[in-house]
């Protein structure tokens, strides 16, 4: 039962030495996470009509719109990207939709793209035009999309906001790990203080249980050797009585 206690108490000493320094885990942003839409798609699913085909090329402008389901302003920009965008630029963008309202995690994504490029995510449509965002939509706006289509389609390395998020919030993560970096020398110090009182506690108790446990054969011991003394001091006692 001693050997246990010991081994109890070992196991609990390299714990509260290791355990404080054991690296939290952390879930790096994995775009599969999410649900994208094609343009043709959110075409489908807000029932607009559209005459046209598309197809993808890795020279293409992608551009991003964070959208919900059933609003007005969304509908407007949809129409409006079928119906010019989509014949003007055919070959030279792709449009990716994600549904924000009823999607929680395209939710999340929304806010931490929009984190990124300065902007705010508490109003939809977003539209993404390279490292230009657009919160709402307006016909007046049309002439500012198209010149930045045309801008961001003429250099050689195109900025994609989503694969930049993924850096972005990889690079958050690390920042925010190094703010919080505690002073290891403190930790080490107190750690030791807990250390050195959880091995007072245990020992204490080791010693407790194994007295408990040995205690009564001491007693067993210390009974016999009374008994024995009785007896010795009675025989003594007859023997005067004699003479």
């Amino acid at each position: 039962m001693k050997g246990l206690l010991k081994k109890i108490a070992l196991l609990t000493l390299v714990f509260c030495f290791v355990f404080p320094f054991i690296p939290k885990a952390y879930a790096a942003v994995n775009l599969s996470d999410y649900t994208p839409m094609t343009l043709e798609e959110a075409l489908k699913e807000e029932e607009i009509e559209y005459d046209f085909t598309h197809t993808t090329n890795d020279k293409q402008v992608t551009i991003y719109l964070f959208r919900g389901k059933g609003c007005g302003y969304c509908h407007k920009f949809l129409e409006y990207a079928a119906g010019t965008l989509m014949k003007k630029y055919n070959n030279k963008i792709n449009i990716v939709t994600y549904e924000v309202w009823y999607n929680e995690a395209n939710g999340n994504l929304f806010q931490g793209v929009a984190e990124m490029l300065g902007g705010s995510a508490d109003g939809v449509p977003f539209i993404i035009v390279g490292d230009k965002f657009w919160n709402g939509y307006a016909e007046d706006m049309n002439s500012e999309i198209e010149s930045a289509i045309e801008s961001e389609y003429a250099k050689s390395e195109k900025y994609d906001a989503l694969n930049e998020y993924v850096n972005y919030d990889a690079n958050k993560e690390k920042e925010a790990k190094k703010a919080n970096t505690p002073d290891l020398s403190g930790a080490i110090i107190w750690n030791f203080v807990f250390t050195a009182a959880s091995t007072i506690i245990i020992i204490a108790y080791v010693n407790k249980r194994f007295n408990e446990l040995t205690g009564k054969n001491k007693d067993d011991e210390s009974s016999d050797y009374d008994d024995e003394s009785l007896e010795e001091k009675s025989n003594n006692k007859t023997s005067k009585k004699k003479k």
